[in-house]
């Protein structure tokens, strides 16, 4: 939803700038466009957000605090262990399904700085999350407890990252190469990300589980 035409600056320019690059990604977020979709001039723009990069940032880490507050929401549903990692991943993956595919790939090309600062605040919002999860999940016997649950979390986050990569992923097909005979039944990028989601929380309980005795 738009926001109001009446809304401060600053938030009329960060809505337009989050449907720009979420249709259309960075190549989308110009000056002129974000001027216009915004009802702001570019003299307001560059007064309010020196350079692009900031917008960027701006909205990511505008979604970050967003997704901080659905991973809290998570944590405090009356819900069992298992769906509870099951509403973890979702919302994690939540963050690159919103832009355009491959959206990760781009900002490290084209703004490395920004997308180093977003992805360290990603990681350390991650880590606080996933390390009150594993607590309870180890309360609750679903987790082992024979490691540190800041080395499980380490974990948990590398196969995260992986998973994120993965829903990003922009189609793996391509114009200029040719179409094997084979390649009308193999998935979709999307629907491959969408399976290994449905997955993910099942094979991170397995490997999470407590170890039986042999």
């Amino acid at each position: 939803m738009s926001t109001a035409a009446s809304a401060p600056p600053h938030d009329r320019i960060l809505d337009a700038a989050g449907r720009l690059y979420a249709s259309g990604g960075l190549a989308a977020l110009t000056t002129d466009a974000l001027a216009a979709a915004a009802a702001t001039s570019k003299r307001t723009l560059y007064k309010v957000f020196p350079t692009l990069d900031d917008v960027v940032e701006a909205v990511l880490l505008g979604r970050l605090a967003a997704l901080e507050a659905e991973l809290a929401a998570v944590r405090a549903a009356p819900i069992p262990f298992p769906e509870r990692l099951q509403a973890f991943a979702a919302a994690t993956a939540a963050l690159p399904a919103e832009f355009v595919p491959g959206f990760w790939t781009e900002l490290e090309t084209n703004a490395p700085a920004v997308a180093a600062r977003v992805r360290a605040a990603r990681d350390a919002l991650m880590r606080r999350a996933m390390v009150s999860v594993l607590e309870e999940g180890v309360a609750w016997g679903y987790v082992r407890d024979d490691v540190p649950v800041e080395v499980l979390a380490a974990f948990v986050e590398a196969a995260a990252d992986g998973l994120l990569r993965a829903v990003s992923a922009p189609n793996a097909a391509s114009a200029s190469a040719p179409s094997a005979p084979s390649a009308a039944s193999a998935p979709s990028a999307p629907s491959a990300a969408a399976a290994l989601l449905a997955v993910a929380p099942t094979l991170l309980l397995d490997a999470l589980a407590p170890q039986k005795p042999r």
